[in-house]
């Protein structure tokens, strides 16, 4: 997550400038957007808005637009669609005769219920239903963010694969197993000293709609250069340690802020709360097997804030790794080595062409020059030469 933090903050307040400017110009009215009716278009929208926040750099920003079925947006859509046809083929099988015996029908109908509970319990509409509270209550939590503490770690491990033979229960068959072995697993933690919040001011989208829900998210950058490089190294050092262990590698990256939640639902002071979002509603709509409808009406009634709380990082001196600090300090031996070796490649070369282009001046002025007779010795004329004949 590392980024150029000038050119992203400012690229980032002009966005927000502008988004606030049309909002203001323009009256908000939920239902004026259009709704998009298929889950693949919902995630080619998603992609293209991922795209285009990479496209201008922008990290970060608040943004208020109303999906269809939000939820498969926030989470991930995966177990949703697996249970929703583990129960029609469930369905299919049970009511065409094709699963006879009593006790098939209670594991594979156990199967298609503990499945559906799930679903319902993580489709990031109870955590919405939970979190209530007013526009004024809201701007008090938001303060509150202000002043939470950062913590950020990253974390790696390396592991190998181990093959093993058996047979099968019936012992009829060799079946191969994979199962992955991990042999070293750390977490190196940030020393995290001073943090202030360049949180983009989002008030201003918060009378534009009767209810509204709000995702948020952390997203960090380092305050000066020092702090980047120690991050830096201290990646570094991480991956090392984790090539030197074992074959393979994982790696992860935690960022929290402690106190934060990810899922509100505000509503404007003085408004009565719709008796439609609670939880008991929800509750009954999953009991009669009608939650993805639920979550389609709440996306209809309710629009969608995305929240960014942006922490710069300053570094704490008094808790720095010794490892990492060591490391850097090999770092910038073994670069100064480099630089003095090719300082001293760079001075042989020069030499060496110095003195090739000497020898080749040498050749060439002899080749210019013409022959030149020798004085060194007494000639005579030729007339003077004696005939060997007389």
């Amino acid at each position: 997550m590392q980024f150029n933090q000038e050119g992203v903050n400012q690229r980032g307040d002009q966005f927000s400038q502008g988004q606030q400017q049309q909002c203001q110009q323009e009256e908000f009215n939920p239902q004026s957007f259009q709704k998009q009716r298929t889950i693949g278009q919902v995630s080619n929208s998603f992609q293209r808005r991922l795209t285009e926040r990479e496209k201008n750099n922008v990290k970060g920003h608040v943004f208020l637009e109303p999906k269809w079925n939000n939820s498969f947006h926030l989470e991930t859509p995966i177990l949703g669609v697996i249970t929703l046809i583990i129960l029609a083929i469930y369905f299919c099988f049970l009511f065409s005769g094709r699963i006879e015996a009593d006790k098939d029908k209670l594991i594979y109908g156990s199967i298609a219920l503990i499945l559906y509970i799930i679903e319902c319990c993580t489709n990031g509409v109870v955590g919405y239903l939970r979190n209530q509270m007013s526009v004024r209550e809201l701007q008090n939590y938001l303060n509150e963010i202000k002043q939470m503490n950062f913590e950020l770690k990253f974390n790696v491990s390396s592991y190998h694969y181990q093959y093993r033979s058996h047979y099968d229960s019936e012992k009829k068959r060799n079946v191969r197993s994979q199962e992955t072995v991990y042999t070293y697993n750390e977490t190196f933690e940030y020393p995290v000293g001073q943090t202030v919040d360049e949180t983009e001011d989002s008030t201003v989208f918060f009378e534009k709609a009767k209810y509204f829900r709000i995702h948020s998210f952390v997203t960090y950058s380092f305050g000066d250069q020092q702090s980047a490089r120690y991050y830096d190294d201290m990646i570094k050092l991480a991956r090392n340690k984790a090539k030197s262990r074992d074959t393979f590698q994982s790696e992860s990256e935690d960022q929290n802020c402690q106190g934060l939640k990810t899922t509100l639902l505000a509503y404007q002071d003085g408004v009565k709360l719709d008796p439609m979002l609670s939880v008991p509603v929800y509750i009954i709509y999953c009991l009669v097997g009608l939650s993805l409808l639920y979550r389609i009406l709440l996306n209809q009634r309710v629009s969608f804030l995305e929240h960014c709380v942006h922490k710069k990082v300053y570094m704490d001196l008094n808790k720095v790794n010794p490892e990492v600090y060591q490391f850097e300090m090999v770092r910038q031996n073994v670069q100064y080595q480099q630089i003095i070796m090719n300082n001293q490649a760079q001075i042989i070369n020069q030499q060496q062409q110095i003195l090739q282009q000497q020898q080749q001046g040498i050749l060439n002025q002899n080749m210019q020059q013409p022959l030149q007779p020798n004085y060194n010795y007494p000639q005579q004329p030729i007339n003077d030469v004696p005939n060997p004949m007389n």
